[in-house]
Order: structure tokens, then C-alpha cells, then sequence
């Protein structure tokens, strides 16, 4: 399936297992990644992301040290 959304952009859609080859993703720049570990975080509210509201907003915590 084949969905034209603007000019020279499209959407692919099919089941993964008729995928028989992968492109590498790549960034763009030094923000840019292609897949985020949920534990690692960011607190942007990317509207496609799930990620700030499954997780939360990241914290940090001040630990103290015993002696």
C-alpha cells in the first residue's frame, strides 16, 4: 500500500514479513538518532513519540554516600 501525503513523499505499508530488505537508518545531525532505549530518555514531546508519557519525565535523583 502506497499513500501519497505531499509531493515526492510517500508512506509504505505492508506487513513485516514481506520486507526482504532493510535500509540503514542514518542521523542527520548530532541530535538525530534512529531508535531511543526508553531507560536512556528525553523529555521532548515528539508527536509521534510514546516514550515522555509512558516513562515520565526524566529526574534526577542525589544519592547519599555511607562511609
Amino acid at each position: 500500500m502506497v499513500n501519497l501525503i505531499k509531493q515526492n513523499t510517500f508512506i509504505y505499508s505492508c506487513d513485516i514479513n514481506d520486507v526482504k530488505k532493510y535500509e540503514s537508518s542514518y542521523s542527520v545531525d548530532d541530535r538525530t538518532r534512529s531508535f531511543l532505549k526508553v531507560q536512556d530518555g528525553c523529555d521532548y514531546k515528539c508527536t509521534y513519540c510514546t516514550i515522555p508519557n509512558a516513562r515520565g519525565i526524566s529526574e534526577v535523583i542525589a544519592l547519599k554516600i555511607s562511609k
